[in-house]
């Protein structure tokens, strides 16, 4: 039996660099995202076969973030690692927040990322074999840009939210890390990375020349979820939920 991994925000960018790096590693790999057309694309690119299981869900919903471990587990039978990846920002002046501006960034960045790892923490612990989650946090969550104090509280929540789980889940053998990265090319970034500069907002906000590519950080993520299976045969199948 492959060990399993769901990738939440898997449909593009870090989220399907992590899915093709872990079936790389020999996992069974389900993603999920919000629009079905690009996750089912996603799911057949990374190979459309059954080790790959794509799901359309809004992990900032409470009611779809019921429906997905117990859809991961239907599917494969169990779950061995989560990735928090899903995640979403843009610029608002703090003097310009509203509360919907605020809970849109909470409800996607944290609370879905505290459902997820709750759901798939108990289904590890049942199965007994312990597991691995990896919270995609930020270099905002340590330092913070202008016009992003939702995206930045919402990282260093999530920065402490992994220490919390690490302390609780580990005598469940369930290993819980964050990787932090900086900028990186894709496709929710790329209108802003080309506008920044070493200069831009007082110089807090790294130099556009050091965003790197998806996969760079996806090497990081393997590591946080290190542990390697058998690659298994692979056939055809699709799934959208």
């Amino acid at each position: 039996m492959s060990k399993v991994a769901l990738v939440t925000g898997g449909s593009k960018g870090i989220g399907y660099a992590c899915a093709e790096r872990l079936l790389a590693d020999g996992y069974a790999v389900a993603i999920c995202a919000r629009n079905a057309a690009e996750v089912e694309a996603a799911a057949a690119k990374l190979g459309g076969t059954d080790q790959v299981l794509g799901l359309r869900a809004d992990v900032g919903s409470v009611e779809d973030c019921a429906g997905l471990v117990p859809a991961v587990t239907r599917w494969f039978g169990r779950i061995d690692a989560l990735v928090n990846n899903a995640g979403v920002y843009s610029p608002v002046p703090f003097l310009d927040f509203t509360a919907d501006s605020w809970d849109t960034v909470m409800d996607i960045n944290v609370r879905g990322p505290v459902l997820l790892s709750g759901a798939a923490a108990r289904a590890m612990r049942d199965q007994g074999s312990g597991g691995r989650i990896v919270n995609i946090a930020s270099t905002n969550g340590q330092m913070s840009e202008a016009e992003f104090a939702h995206y930045n509280a919402s990282k260093a929540a999530l920065i402490s939210l992994t220490k919390s789980m690490s302390v609780e889940l580990a005598p469940h053998g369930i290993l819980v890390n964050a990787v932090a990265p900086g900028w990186v090319l894709t496709p929710l970034s790329e209108p802003f990375v080309g506008t920044l500069s070493t200069t831009r907002w007082g110089g807090s906000v790294r130099c556009a020349g050091w965003a790197r590519r998806p996969r760079s950080r996806a090497r990081c993520r393997s590591c946080a979820a290190p542990t390697r299976v058998t690659s298994p045969a692979r056939r055809s199948t699709s799934t959208a939920a």
